[in-house]
């Protein structure tokens, strides 16, 4: 249905995709597998109009098309769920599911009636019953405005869907919607292109598995032969074991964090837990069961309403994230780009985010060396440093982030989801990272909606649900059914 050949782009002196060809079949799934920065979402972007090549060639049933914008790929019946959502917070959900529709009409006459109709209809064919039309979408939740995001790709009936890390913010359970939606496409002729760092959603529901490397294509995997240690190692060139920690057993005599009924919402539970010197917690639970809330107010960033902390033996102030930083606490919040970095700027002055700003005057030479040490240190895969943030890969974005909460040299180190939309390979270097600040004595709280995840980096976790702190896991107690229990409210 649709091929590209030879399929090259370069940025400066650096080459993203290097003679990429790409063949779409009808009614297809097809996984795009690499390492961040292979080039993946260049391609797709080529393919939906996003930017052009500088040579190559997209043909669909044979005839050869030129796109300038979307808008054109939209025509051909190309659609795109962007990594970074698109949707426009101010607008009413059934406004941008509506969207790619209502763009350019000349008529100044729309019928709200039908369109609110139409989308409650297309919700409803995804599972989203839940989802009322008429709200602003700034009013719901990413998870929502998400699937807000997809709903406005299929408005046009498309003939192929491309999904760019569109399931990394969902928890297992929508992820599986999402899966179950696109195998439902398929077999209605749909075909779908999907960019996703986690290795089972590829395995479970593709056709067949693209891989690049370096921008350069590297071959494919049939279903027959799809399998998640061949896939791996076609994506980074060798075998890649994962490792479990070893579980560490703490007396409870060295605690670098005591919290004691700190309240999230006034009136509302309290949450009460420690994190022992040297000891990484896993915090779990479902999606909206309040791990990033319980965060943010541990680091000033929310008020909060009642309870103590007490970071290595020193009470923090509640609502201050000056005061947090100062007692020791460093958070890598759950957005990297919205949240931890200024993407247009440079990786030196990111890393120095925070920084008294009279030490930029002063400092620029002491400033550029640690930031050298810090990209060398943690493996930042950049031309320079004075590169801007937004040429780097995921994974190299989040190491930049993580770097910078530990220039602070904190005591306690926060971690918001932090290996997501992050490849195989740069995942494992950041357990790493963590697990060296650990045993250099650090205190670590993971919060996660990766299952993996926790199971692999924690030496205890803590399960939430609807707020509270319902449970808590050591040693063997540590599995996939009982944190999935809790997690839904239920009693071991």
């Amino acid at each position: 249905m649709i091929t590209l050949s030879g399929i090259t782009k370069r940025y400066g002196a650096v080459t993203a995709l290097d003679e990429v060809s790409l063949e779409v079949r009808e009614g297809e799934i097809i996984a795009l597998a690499g390492e961040n920065g292979s080039g993946k979402s260049t391609l797709v972007k080529a393919l939906s109009g996003v930017l052009m090549p500088d040579s190559g060639s997209i043909s669909i049933d044979g005839e050869e098309v030129h796109f300038s914008e979307p808008r054109d790929a939209l025509e051909r019946g190309i659609s795109l769920v962007a990594q970074e959502l698109t949707v426009v917070p101010a607008l009413s959900v059934y406004e941008n599911v509506m969207l790619p529709i209502l763009r350019g009409r000349a008529t100044r006459y729309i019928n709200r009636k039908q369109l609110i109709a139409r989308t409650r209809e297309l919700l409803g064919s995804l599972g989203l019953h839940r989802i009322n039309p008429r709200l602003r979408v700034e009013q719901l939740g990413p998870v929502e405005q998400t699937f807000v995001e997809i709903a406005k790709a299929l408005v046009t009936q498309p003939r192929v869907l491309i999904l760019d890390e569109a399931t990394s913010r969902l928890s297992a359970e929508e992820v599986q919607s999402v899966l179950e939606l696109v195998r439902s496409l398929r077999d209605q002729g749909l075909s779908t292109v999907m960019i996703t760092h986690r290795i089972s959603e590829m395995t479970s529901t593709a056709d067949r598995a693209v891989v690049l490397r370096d921008g350069h294509y590297v071959g494919e995997l049939s279903i027959a032969e799809l399998t998640e240690e061949k896939l791996v190692r076609m994506m980074v060139g060798r075998d890649l074991k994962a490792t479990l920690r070893d579980k560490q057993v703490f007396s409870g005599e060295q605690q670098t964090l005591v919290a004691e009924g700190i309240q999230v919402e006034r009136g509302g539970p309290g949450v009460s837990f420690s994190v022992g010197a040297g000891e990484i917690v896993g915090l779990a639970g479902l999606v909206g069961a309040g791990r990033t809330e319980l965060l943010e107010t541990i680091y000033g960033l929310r008020q909060r309403h009642g309870g103590t902390l007490v970071v290595n033996g020193s009470a923090v102030q509640p609502s201050s994230v000056r005061r947090s930083i100062r007692a020791g606490l460093s958070l890598v919040p759950e957005e990297r780009r919205g949240q931890g970095l200024i993407v247009n700027d440079s990786i030196e002055n990111n890393y120095h985010l925070g920084s008294p700003p009279w030490n930029r005057l002063v400092r620029r030479r002491r400033m550029r060396k640690e930031t050298h040490g810090a990209i060398a240190r943690f493996g930042v895969k950049a031309r320079n440093v004075l590169a801007s943030v937004s040429t780097l890969s995921g994974g190299n974005q989040q190491k930049v982030v993580i770097a910078r909460a530990l220039s602070q040299s904190p005591r306690v180190l926060l971690l918001d989801e932090p290996t997501r939309g992050v490849d195989v390979g740069a995942r494992e270097e950041i357990y790493e990272i963590v697990r060296e600040q650990a045993d250099a004595g650090m205190g670590v709280l993971v919060a996660s909606s990766d299952m993996t995840e926790i199971l692999s980096v924690s030496d205890r976790v803590l399960v939430m649900h609807e707020h509270a702190i319902v449970g808590e896991l050591v040693g063997s107690d540590i599995t996939e059914e009982n944190i999935g229990l809790l997690s839904a409210g239920g009693r071991r």
